[in-house]
């Protein structure tokens, strides 16, 4: 399990590599889903030791892709076998909600604003099926599915909330132990479906049809479908054309990252409600440091329940949130890596893109690399222009150009998109 390799790694700095390649990597995985993981430990004092030294540590920074805790549960090899601790056979749990994601507590700014207020309206009135909210990491779409769902239960409506990944896992246990039946049955009575990162059902096939018809025995009835995930319906990766012509049924609300100014107002907001008064310089390290919502949202839960007694100093504080300093590093994105991506999907040279050719071999791949500057990066006109060296007309020209054959379902167009974005994923 990868979240726990990545979890005994971090611990290395505080308890040492020797402990934990001892202790904590003899401990052996038993089974794992995204809400809980099994272990099996060698002996009792391999027991005591992750109680007293790791427990602790798990309650509080152990958590899966979507930031929520993971549950572990630890029980002896040679313990009789009916005392162990095992996952029931058919586990289909929705997952957990965050009681602190309501829609009073999201903060849209002027950015996020309008697609927030037709997110409140739909909810209040609805009109449109499915809700389909999409945009990068950090902008806010788990919070408002799960806000959507505290909201929608209130008006007495049965809700049903997972992730792409619980989902697949539901279909997968049912397959394997004949529940299917009892799955459909599951899914199909709500009032309410919410499923957050769909694209990560790509490649899925097994998962995609089985949404694909619950989709449609929903929509039938008139039952409310609300999704979310990091692009348009259109460029999904891996995910069939009937499924996501179905997304786009309803209404689809784009979410950005925050501005700086509003970067700023959340962490304040943010910091006011946890009664954190943090120095000036604390302040201005964070937001200089840390470039999305997402992980200033992070930094200040670790200084809130880290804080205790400590005096703040900025160098205690890059030591506490290192890890999210390391993975900002790690996912920056760049013009110059967008630029590298599609040269290569292109198959040609990072200085044709850059150079004067204006040949269809060299322009294409261009006109696809502004583009993406201006959807993954929201850069404007006048930068993308000075990254390639070009009028910003000529760039506005292109970006247009590369919209209007997507917006036209350009098959081509669409795999080329998808494939350098994946790229720049791995």
């Amino acid at each position: 399990m990868r979240a726990w390799e990545e979890f005994l790694q971090a611990q290395v700095k505080e308890l040492g590599s020797e402990a934990i390649e001892k202790w904590a990597k003899t401990l052996k995985v038993v089974f794992f889903d995204a809400g809980n993981l099994y272990l099996e430990a060698q002996d009792s004092f391999q027991v005591n030791w992750f109680e007293e030294h790791l427990r602790p540590k798990v309650r509080q920074f152990f958590r899966n892709n979507n930031q929520r805790l993971i549950k572990v549960h630890v029980s002896l090899a040679n313990a009789p076998k009916a005392k162990k601790i095992w996952k029931p056979v058919l586990n289909l749990s929705p997952d957990s909600l965050d009681p602190g994601c309501r829609l009073e507590t999201y903060f849209p700014g002027a950015t996020n604003l309008t697609s927030f207020s037709l997110l409140k309206e739909s909810l209040e009135k609805p009109a449109y099926n499915p809700i389909y909210l999409h945009g990068p990491s950090g902008t806010g779409k788990s919070h408002l599915l799960m806000a959507s769902s505290f909201y929608l239960t209130a008006q007495k409506k049965q809700c049903f909330y997972v992730t792409a990944s619980t989902l697949t896992n539901h279909i997968v246990a049912a397959m394997r132990t004949g529940g299917m039946q009892a799955l459909r049955e599951l899914y199909r009575k709500h009032d309410v479906l919410l499923v957050d990162d769909v694209h990560q059902l790509s490649h899925r096939s097994a998962t995609q049809e089985e949404l694909f018809h619950t989709f449609n025995t929903l929509h039938v009835a008139g039952k409310q479908i609300i999704l979310a995930s990091d692009s348009l319906p259109s460029l999904l990766e891996g995910i069939e054309p009937r499924l996501t012509s179905r997304f786009e049924w309803g209404l689809v609300l784009p979410f950005q990252p925050l501005n700086s100014q509003e970067q700023k107002e959340f962490f304040n907001k943010r910091a006011e409600e946890k009664k954190l008064e943090l120095p000036q310089e604390i302040e201005g390290f964070l937001l200089g440091s840390l470039t999305s919502v997402k992980s200033l949202q992070s930094a200040l839960e670790t200084i809130h329940l880290r804080k205790g007694k400590n005096q703040i100093t900025v160098p205690l504080l890059q030591k506490w949130i290192e890890p999210l300093l390391e993975d900002q590093k790690r996912k920056a994105l760049t013009p110059e890596k967008i630029i590298q991506a599609a040269a290569e999907i292109f198959e040609i040279q990072s200085a044709d893109i850059l150079g004067r050719s204006q040949n269809q071999e060299c322009s294409l791949p261009r006109q696809v690399a502004m583009y993406l500057c201006r959807l993954m990066l929201k850069m404007p006109y006048l930068k993308i222009a000075a990254a390639f060296s070009r009028d910003h007309s000529t760039v506005m020209t292109s970006v247009k150009s590369v919209d209007k054959k997507i917006g036209e379902h350009d098959n081509v167009m669409l795999s080329t998109i998808n494939s350098i974005k994946s790229k720049l994923k791995s």
